[in-house]
């Protein structure tokens, strides 16, 4: 059965090279996409026939059922009533993309078939992949500014994020520092490329908290914790100083970087701050009923302001309404609840806090639901499948 999951891995590593590897949107993203949709779909299925399906992802199912039926009315009655045109199916896909993956890796881990050994044998290529898409982006938004008549050269790249997901995958090497302090800095490297502030600060936060708690880890191996932590001090110093003076270069010699700190310094959220005062009014004011409890339907953000809210509870509420927002809250509070009920310091519990990190801080000024890479959905899964929980250990 570990077949299956190198295949499904696979097949996901080739969807992501879609206008690298092969044209985007053409015949063979589509075929590779509908078997994704549909193994992923009676994965999410057999999960739920679980009866040990951890509380979090039970949540998540009511919330993935609902958004399925929110998804399908433009699909039935299509797009003609948006300001400008969507894909109808866009909304559902973006969700199962982001979701689904998550039941998968939990079914393959609670059986067995995935193990920590394979992911680890699979990181350098997702590392690959998510460079490659990277790249892959980086052209794309460049030849969308020359189309525009810009000369601009310097720009942000929302792939950051894609690089920035790994890192939940990093404390799978506790045993490995160089190799684990080596991918650090190649994903440290990229979240900076990008530009993207909100990357930078959720990655900053979550190498600090990797790095004092991934180091406990190698106190169990007692014969070599001095020699694991004098190394592990030695390899942070060096990131910590690499990752300063490539900075200081880019204040040196980009404008667009100095811009976009000045911008961060001054208060400018890129629009942001406009956006969520203009949903949040737009939510607490509902006067029709109907549509506080559930909301303006798919793509409800885009009908009020060309745009979404680019913050997940502010998306949910006017989409959605207040009773699945209540849904989502207490999806993660089962996620942080079980975090704080997990053996300290285990592998598994250190993936989980640096999921929770990254983007529940990502819920405030991005999203999360609908945008989830692979690889960290690959992560939640297989840690709630293998989660070691404080009463296990009582004797």
């Amino acid at each position: 059965m570990r077949h299956m999951v190198n295949a499904y891995i696979a097949m996901f590593m080739v969807y992501y090279l879609q206008g690298s590897l092969y044209a985007m949107g053409g015949i063979v993203s589509r075929l590779i996409l509908a078997v994704l949709m549909i193994v992923s779909l009676y994965l999410f299925v057999a999960s739920n026939m679980q009866r040990s399906l951890p509380k979090p992802l039970k949540v998540l199912s009511v919330l993935i059922i609902a958004w399925t039926v929110y998804g399908l009315v433009p699909m039935v009655t299509g797009t003609q009533h948006l300001r400008y045109t969507v894909n109808s199916f866009d909304y559902l896909k973006h969700i199962y993309l982001a979701l689904l993956p998550i039941y998968s890796f939990y079914f393959f881990s609670y059986k067995g078939w995935l193990t920590e050994d394979m992911l680890r044998k699979w990181f350098p290529v997702f590392l690959i992949v998510a460079i490659t898409c990277y790249y892959a982006n980086q052209n794309l938004v460049y030849q969308e500014i020359v189309a525009a008549g810009s000369s601009r050269e310097e720009f942000t790249n929302n792939a950051g994020y894609t690089l920035l997901s790994l890192m939940t995958l990093i404390p799978l090497f506790y045993r490995k520092p160089i190799l684990q302090y080596i991918f650090f800095a190649i994903i440290i490297f990229y979240v900076l490329s990008g530009f993207k502030r909100g990357a930078i600060i959720s990655g900053a936060i979550c190498f600090i908290w990797l790095i004092f708690h991934s180091a406990k880890e190698n106190e169990k191996d007692k014969r070599n914790v001095v020699n694991q932590t004098f190394i592990r001090f030695l390899l942070t110093i060096v990131v910590v100083v690499g990752a300063i003076y490539f900075v200081q270069n880019i204040l040196q010699t980009s404008d667009y970087f100095n811009v976009r700190l000045n911008d961060t310094l001054e208060g400018d959220s890129s629009g942001r701050d406009e956006l969520f005062s203009f949903f949040f009014h737009h939510f607490i004011n509902e006067s029709n009923a109907l549509k506080f409890l559930f909301g303006n339907g798919a793509y409800g953000t885009i009908l009020l302001y060309f745009n979404g809210a680019h913050n997940d509870w502010l998306e949910i509420a006017i989409d959605n309404g207040i009773l699945i927002l209540i849904v989502y809250a207490f999806f993660w509070f089962t996620l942080i609840k079980s975090f704080f009920e997990g053996r300290r310091n285990s592998v598994s519990n250190i993936m989980l806090g640096a999921f929770i990190i990254i983007y529940f801080l990502v819920t405030l000024y991005s999203m999360f639901f609908n945008n989830l890479p692979i690889y960290a959905s690959c992560a939640l899964g297989f840690t709630l499948a293998n989660y070691e929980y404080k009463a296990k250990q009582i004797k």
